[in-house]
């Protein structure tokens, strides 16, 4: 049996590079996520950064929204204070009709002190992610809470 080889050759004009435009995509290609996080929040004052993010956290969030819970812990005022920060996950999350973030520094919140605040809110608690950080030396604590209205959150409209 014999083998046949045949090559063909397509001559097509290349298209033609913007040098700058590939520099810029293999730049922003090459950046990692603490990257793109000091990026954005060297625009804040140096004394409100300092913090060191769990890998589990950058897994789960973009820098931009480690910068807003940045933002948040910065105005949380002593180990008895908390920041909260409440959203529409994107992108939608299965029984999950929106998230609610509590933000600690200085000290931890029990899930089972929580719970009750939680449910005389009139809502099911489905899930919580956890996260373990230190800001400026100190222990913080983000607390994110998947969170769903009995009934919808249709029931909010009207």
């Amino acid at each position: 049996m014999a083998l046949n080889i045949s090559a063909w050759s397509i001559r097509q004009p290349l298209p033609s590079i913007d040098p700058e435009r590939l520099r810029r995509a293999i730049e922003e290609a090459s950046r990692d996520w603490d990257d793109r996080f000091l990026e954005i929040a060297e625009r804040m004052d140096s004394a409100q950064r300092g913090v060191e993010w769990s890998d589990g956290y950058k897994e789960e969030y973009a820098p931009l929204e480690a910068v807003n819970d940045l933002v948040a812990l910065n105005m949380v005022a002593g180990p008895d204070d908390m920041a909260q920060i409440m959203y529409v996950p994107s992108p939608p999350e299965n029984g999950v009709d929106f998230r609610l973030k509590m933000l600690r520094v200085g000290s931890e919140m029990v899930l089972s002190q929580m719970l009750p605040h939680l449910s005389s809110l009139g809502v099911d608690v489905i899930d919580e992610k956890p996260f373990d950080l230190e800001l400026r030396g100190q222990d913080a604590h983000i607390y994110d809470f998947g969170l769903r209205l009995p009934g919808g959150p249709e029931r909010l409209d009207g």
